[in-house]
């Protein structure tokens, strides 16, 4: 038995990432106008090679965002675009809904296509972020790492992983 919780962008995030995209255009067809009119060029290198790092920077974020959570009976798995990951329920030795409040990001994305990489708090230390929208967002903390993840209906979610969660 699985249950499947969906993920959605929030509308800044959405915002961002749409802003990026057009960035990314815009920058792509300045290096080629460049490239026609004048040849290979101090600008042309600028334009594209700034194109080349925003594109790799959305790739990047857009395969490590989270699609969907499924809960199955030993695992709860977080479905990319890239590799999904796997935290096995008994693992868990916490799960709340939280506050990102007085996070600083360590690496990672702080908008495109979501909350993405690593994240400093001082009450909570380091944790691994893939969530789209803030509003719905869980921490779950493993004997090894803490996550940060967002899904439609995350309250039902932490009450399902409640029994789950062992005192380690």
């Amino acid at each position: 038995m699985s249950e499947i919780y969906q993920t959605r962008m929030s509308w800044p995030v959405r915002v961002i990432s749409g802003i990026v995209l057009v960035l990314i255009l815009c920058l792509f067809g300045k290096a080629f106008s460049e490239y026609l009119h004048k040849g290979l060029n101090y600008s042309v290198y600028t334009y594209g090679g700034t194109c080349l790092l925003l594109f790799l920077a959305g790739v990047w974020s857009w395969c490590y965002s989270a699609k969907e959570l499924v809960l199955t009976d030993k695992e709860l798995i977080v479905v990319r675009r890239g590799k999904s990951l796997r935290i096995p329920v008994e693992s868990i030795k916490d799960v709340y809904a939280g506050s990102v409040f007085r996070s600083i990001r360590v690496f990672g994305s702080g908008g495109l296509f979501g909350y993405l990489g690593i994240f400093r708090n001082p009450d909570i230390g380091y944790y691994r972020a893939m969530a789209g929208d803030l509003s719905e967002s869980l921490f779950i903390a493993t004997t090894k790492k803490t996550y940060l993840l967002s899904c439609k209906n995350h309250l039902d979610l932490i009450q399902k992983l409640q029994p789950y969660v062992k005192n380690v």
